[in-house]
């Protein structure tokens, strides 16, 4: 819902921060050949076996030009590093 509203309204938008997003479920005929370029940060599992890693990494670097991909070694959850993001920082 977040990459589906900066896409309908970007000038409202300062920066994201998205958890495992599935923006391979997003309409893509909203952001069709658009480029964002506001700060966004993505952090995703490789253990996702919700949303696909890679089909969401491929969708955000085409979409983002201002993009921060982590990949890390989670589960879709994201349970063990939700705790150990540096939240002050990211939301600075």
């Amino acid at each position: 819902m977040a990459c589906e509203f900066s896409c309908r309204m970007p000038e409202r938008i300062k920066k994201l921060i998205l958890l495992a997003p599935a923006l391979n479920h997003m309409p893509h005929e909203i952001c069709l050949d658009m480029k964002l370029n506001f700060p966004i940060t993505i952090y995703h599992g490789n253990r996702d076996n919700v949303i696909p890693p890679g089909e969401v990494y491929e969708i955000a670097r085409k979409l983002f030009t201002n993009l921060s991909y982590h990949l890390v070694p989670d589960d879709h959850s994201l349970h063990s590093t939700f705790v150990g993001l540096d939240w002050d920082s990211l939301l600075s």
